[in-house]
C-alpha cells in the first residue's frame, strides 16, 4: 500500500510503501454503541516498509530511502496468488469491452468469466481478475450509461423548447412564418 503527501513547492514529496498487512484494523461499532460483527481481517501488524522522501540538492530533486524494513511478520503470498491482492486485478480495455458485449448479450456473470478463460486458454480461476470484479464493472458501467441516458433525454427535452421559442418569435417577427407541432 502506498501513502503520499504533497506540498504546493515539491509536488509528491514524501511517499511510504507499506506491506498490505500493516497495522491492525480498527474496531468498528455500530450507532448505538455495539460492536459489529467481527470480520477477519488481514492485518496484523507487519512493519515491512519503504519511506522515500524528495529533496532539492544543487537544484535538482532527488528521491531519497530515508527507513526500509523487509521483515514480514507472516508467511508471504506465493507467487501465482499475489495476483489476487486489489492492486493486481485489472481488467484490460480488450476484456472490458469483450465483457460489455457479452453482458448486453444477456450472458451471466460467471459465463462471462467462463467463456474470457476459454478464449485465453487459461486454466479456470487464473484470469487476472476475479468474478467480483466484472460484476462490479458491470454493474458500474450500466449505472454510467443510466446517467448519461438520463442527461441525454434532458438535453432532447430542452433542444425541443428551444425551438419551440425560436419558432414563436419567427412567428411574432414574420406573419408569413408558419409552423406546427404535435
Amino acid at each position: 500500500k502506498e501513502r503520499s503527501r504533497i506540498s504546493p513547492q515539491l509536488g509528491v514529496y514524501k511517499r511510504d510503501f507499506v506491506c498490505y498487512r500493516s497495522g491492525f484494523a480498527p474496531v468498528k461499532r455500530k450507532a448505538n454503541g455495539e460492536h459489529q460483527r467481527d470480520r477477519k481481517s488481514v492485518r496484523c501488524g507487519c512493519d515491512a516498509k519503504m519511506y522515500l522522501s524528495k529533496e532539492v540538492v544543487d537544484g535538482v530533486s532527488q528521491w531519497f530511502v530515508v527507513q526500509f524494513s523487509n521483515i514480514h511478520n507472516h508467511e508471504l503470498l506465493e507467487d501465482d496468488q499475489v495476483r489476487l491482492l486489489p492492486a493486481y486485478r485489472k481488467i484490460h480495455e480488450a476484456d472490458q469491452e469483450r465483457i460489455l458485449l457479452l453482458s448486453k448479450a444477456g450472458f451471466p456473470i460467471h459465463r462471462i468469466v467462463k467463456m474470457l478463460e476459454v478464449e485465453k486458454g487459461i486454466q479456470g480461476g487464473h484470469l487476472p481478475f476475479l468474478e467480483r470484479d466484472v460484476r462490479n464493472f458491470v454493474q458500474n458501467r450500466k449505472k454510467i450509461v443510466q446517467e448519461n441516458e438520463a442527461l441525454l433525454s434532458e438535453k432532447r427535452e430542452n433542444d425541443v423548447l428551444e425551438l419551440l421559442e425560436v419558432c414563436k418569435a419567427m412567428k411574432e417577427a414574420d406573419v408569413e412564418f408558419v409552423y406546427d407541432f404535435t
